[in-house]
């Protein structure tokens, strides 16, 4: 490339949209999918699966790492307050919530467990989601662990 060439632009997969200002019902439209991707990828047990290679056939990590869950479980907490409102969305918060309950359950035993430990930024989602999500704010024993190790 040299200053009097026109400027190349690379663009893999998809299709590049012109800029448009993000609105109300672009951000919902992103979050539901997200919220849903998060569920769709939750496992019975709390766990998420990693990411999918399917040039591979196989998730890679196969779980979630620490870190990942956290943010899930926030990012799934914060879905749920945002639409707690609207009566028709009860069942998909319920299972959301139930998912925020294992995933958090989970770390909370990584966090008890003197041989792994929790980097700053993970207890720090996971405090977060203690005392936002409202069916785990009674969690006072967790919330405690999870702040006196972000305080470390």
């Amino acid at each position: 490339y040299s200053s009097g060439d026109p400027a190349v632009r690379l663009v893999r997969g998809n299709v590049m949209l012109p800029p448009a200002p993000l609105g109300g019902r672009t951000l919902e439209s992103v979050a539901t999918r997200l919220g849903e991707h998060l569920l769709h990828r939750a496992r019975p047990d709390g766990e998420l699966v990693g990411t999918y290679l399917p040039t591979e056939d196989r998730f890679v990590p196969p779980t979630a790492t620490p870190e990942e869950l956290a943010l899930a479980a926030y990012a799934l907490t914060r879905w749920v307050n945002q639409t707690s409102a609207d009566a028709s969305l009860l069942p998909r918060n319920t299972k959301a919530e139930d998912v925020v309950g294992k995933i958090v359950g989970l770390l909370n035993v990584r966090l008890q467990d003197r041989n792994e430990t929790l980097e700053p930024g993970t207890t720090a989602l996971l405090l977060m989601t203690l005392i936002d999500a409202p069916p785990l704010r009674d969690m006072k024993a967790a919330r405690d662990a999870a702040g006196v190790l972000h305080e470390r």
